[in-house]
């Protein structure tokens, strides 16, 4: 009788299977046996399904993807701004002048005009490490090119 091993690969849009003969020099039953040829193999792709919107094919995991998307980008920009909130805290004498909390997210306490000049100036001139501060907290949120 032969030995062989069934292999399986389940994954979210295909199945794989591969049936491979193995050989034992001492005992059948043996864990340590060698593999000799692939007895069969076979694979199935599975199509991507898709809904028709408008005349247009559109796959029905878009939906689900983009939201993730706009999930993870809003959890690290939170998670740039404590980070940076924490920094300020611990770098910064009087951080509450320059950073307000604000529903899980720091917002500079300067106005976006006045945060644009500030940045214009710095490429210039010598900033106060809390008006940089201003500055790196204004990149972080993506204001600003």
């Amino acid at each position: 009788m032969k030995q062989y091993v069934l292999g399986l690969d389940l994954g979210t849009s295909s199945v794989g299977a591969v049936a491979i003969q193995l050989k034992s020099f001492d005992n059948p039953s043996d864990d340590n046996a060698i593999p000799v040829s692939i007895i069969d193999h076979h694979v199935y792709l599975f199509k991507e399904p898709v809904v028709n919107e408008q005349g247009t094919l559109v796959s029905k995991k878009k939906s689900r993807r983009e939201s993730r998307q706009a999930s993870k980008q809003r959890d690290r920009r939170q998670g740039r701004l404590k980070d940076l909130g924490v920094l300020c805290d611990k770098y910064l004498n009087n951080a509450e002048q320059i950073l307000i909390f604000h529903d899980d997210a720091f917002v500079p306490a300067l106005k976006q005009f006045q945060t644009l000049a500030l940045r214009a100036r710095a490429a210039t001139h010598p900033v106060q490490l809390k008006d940089l501060a201003a500055i790196i907290i204004h990149l972080s949120k993506g204001r600003g090119v």
